[in-house]
């Protein structure tokens, strides 16, 4: 297994591991991939995707809040 930091490409993978682990908890439209790809985009936002044999099984959200504090978002 292995860990890389999500790209941009990578926003249609992200939203459909988010939506199948997360169900109903969350509207649709915070795990839709548009809404993920900003995310993304957000210089203080960094998605890591956990893979085995190249098949993306996980996923993390960091978000840096200050310069000594970060929070980890989200975690599947």
């Amino acid at each position: 297994m292995k860990t890389r930091l999500a790209k941009e490409s990578d926003n249609k993978i992200v939203s459909k591991l988010l939506q199948h682990l997360q169900g109903d908890y969350y509207p649709y439209r915070m795990l839709s991939p548009g809404y993920i790809l900003e995310k993304i985009k957000f210089k203080n936002d960094f998605f890591f995707i956990a893979e085995d044999n190249e098949k993306a099984i996980g996923v993390i959200r960091v978000s840096i809040i200050d310069l000594d504090l970060a929070e980890l978002r989200m975690m599947y």
